[in-house]
């Protein structure tokens, strides 16, 4: 996987690990189901080289409950976005423990809806963001857009519906293209706009094409 990474001019950190990370993805008509066959050891805050910790933005995506320690999302600087998705699913409470120092740690929050009661428990979605006072939180929806929380209330983002396509990565898809809206200017209902597009391009073409320019959205 490096090797096409550095073609395309991105610095890539290799680590060495026990085991690689590794799930079974089971999709069904009413609810998903990951199995996690093996998990990587854990990127602390000294796997981290000095010039990423200053970078303009983060993306923080946990494929399990130890992939990344607590620790060093505190350690990072810039825009920093988690996907919560990897620290509430597999067996344990390691995760959701965690859970807390992570949200203290970044600026913006993004769950998928089917992880959203694992998420909120008894919580409304208002009073989990006022709790743990969220600067911007995502709701991602599928084929109905996304939901956007800010200390100005609530934007419901609809989707262009697309036939087909593979939903794997359309998550990450939408936070790396809202993480990069808003550090390049954009507020936060322009960004969101933007990552569906984006997400709508991936299913689409498989991959974002070359010239696809997410910071066009609509205003």
């Amino acid at each position: 996987m490096p090797a096409p990474l550095r073609a395309e001019g991105a610095e890539v950190l290799a680590l060495a690990s026990d085991a690689t990370t590794t799930y079974v993805n089971h999709y069904g008509d009413h609810a998903d189901r990951h199995e996690l066959r093996a998990s990587s050891d854990p990127i602390t805050a000294a796997d981290v080289p000095p010039s990423w910790r200053e970078l303009d933005l983060v993306q923080l995506s946990p494929l399990h409950q130890n992939d990344i320690a607590a620790e060093t999302a505190a350690g990072l600087h810039g825009l920093k976005g988690l996907d919560v998705q990897g620290l509430l699913r597999g067996p344990g409470l390691e995760g959701r423990r965690a859970l807390p120092c992570f949200l203290d740690s970044v600026d913006v929050v993004q769950v998928s809806e089917t992880d959203l009661a694992d998420l909120l428990g008894e919580q409304s979605l208002g009073r989990f963001a006022r709790r743990f006072k969220l600067k911007e939180m995502i709701v991602t929806r599928g084929s109905r857009g996304a939901t956007l929380l800010t200390q100005q209330g609530t934007t419901e983002i609809p989707a262009r519906k697309v036939e087909g396509g593979d939903p794997v990565g359309v998550g990450d898809v939408f936070l790396a293209a809202y993480l990069f809206l808003r550090v390049s200017g954009r507020g936060p209902i322009d960004a969101a706009r933007g990552a569906t597009r984006a997400c709508a391009a991936k299913l689409e073409h498989g991959l974002i094409p070359r010239r696809f320019q997410p910071e066009q959205a609509d205003p």
